[in-house]
């Protein structure tokens, strides 16, 4: 009988990955992290908001601004 939460894949001295899956998590990872980086580039260092729609439009507009530069920066190089 299998444990909970165990795979049928994985052994008792470590967890094994099949390779696929796991590329695909490196890959989208390096994405994430290589965007977010980038962006926390563009936030000042605190943003000030009163409600909570309020900070989502700050929020959403550095996201447009940053897709923005990268569209222009593609269609200029």
């Amino acid at each position: 009988m299998r444990r909970r939460g165990s795979f049928p894949w994985s052994s008792a001295g470590g967890r094994r990955y099949v390779p696929w899956p796991q590329y695909l998590a490196i890959v989208g990872r390096r994405v994430v992290e290589t965007v977010g980086g980038m962006l926390h580039a563009m936030f000042p260092r605190r943003i000030h908001a009163v409600t909570q729609e309020g900070f989502v439009i700050k929020v959403l507009s550095f996201v447009l601004a940053h897709n923005l530069g990268l569209m222009a920066q593609k269609m200029l190089g």
